[in-house]
């Protein structure tokens, strides 16, 4: 969800997620090989933003969801 806010560095993922930087950073490169993603280098860091509008919102729809409980399993059933 992070990325709905703009622009991110690797480390930013690693803190908020807890996971280690390699596991991010490869989780990240399947992202930008598949077009989810893209990644531009400015300076000495890599930064990672939503070059996709259907994944832009899918993220925007989880996070309604999160914040008011919409679309709840029992409502699809």
């Amino acid at each position: 969800m992070q990325l709905l806010e703009g622009d991110r560095r690797v480390q930013e993922f690693v803190d908020a997620s807890g996971l280690d930087f390699s596991t991010v950073s490869q989780h990240l490169a399947v992202m930008t090989r598949e077009g989810a993603i893209c990644a531009q280098k400015k300076g000495k860091f890599v930064y990672y933003s939503l070059c996709c509008q259907c994944v832009r919102d899918f993220l925007e729809c989880m996070a309604k969801r999160r914040a008011s409980k919409i679309c709840r399993r029992s409502e699809a059933d």
